[in-house]
């Protein structure tokens, strides 16, 4: 489920907040609407590319790159997630929201590698099955940081709003 948080959210202005709702006319005393919807958007497009090294004097090496963007107007795959800061026009949510996604990792290299230890190869035996076929593995990945919302906790929008995306 996605939430979009009150469909009854004064426009920015100056003034009192209640009577520009969008319902003052029909219930003066309501404050909000909560809205719970399971549609969103989402879409991760990703170029991926890889280097191998076949083992080579015992060493065999992995590396790979990934260049990819997440977009999306819900919070997490499926909704759920952190509370987002809507829309102040609520009912455009669906574009305004439109950014981003919490999964959005835009490069991403990863490494790996295998060492077959040099001491044993020769053995036989009860000898190479004790100390005969040791390995090291490494594996390493380095990656941009995830999108993040920039909250003021101050409502200076004055939409009725408790805190101001900016």
């Amino acid at each position: 489920w996605n939430t979009i948080g009150n469909w009854n959210n004064a426009p920015p202005g100056a003034g009192a907040v209640q009577q520009r709702r969008a319902y003052y006319s029909v219930a003066p005393n309501l404050q909000g609407i909560a809205f719970h919807t399971s549609g969103g958007k989402q879409t991760y497009n990703a170029l991926q590319a890889s280097f191998a090294r076949r083992s080579r004097n015992g060493l065999t090496m992995s590396l790979n790159y990934t260049l990819a963007k997440g977009m999306s107007n819900v919070t997490q795959p499926g909704g759920g997630g952190a509370a987002q800061a809507y829309a102040v026009v609520t009912s455009q949510w669906e574009t305004t929201e439109w950014s981003a996604s919490d999964i959005d990792i835009r490069h991403r290299y990863a490494l790996s590698m295998n060492y077959e230890l040099p001491f044993g190869r020769n053995a036989s035996g009860a000898a190479r099955q004790i100390i005969g076929g040791w390995q090291v593995n490494a594996v390493a990945f380095w990656q941009s940081g995830l999108p993040f919302t920039v909250v003021n906790a101050t409502p200076r929008s004055n939409t009725g709003v408790g805190a101001n995306g900016d």
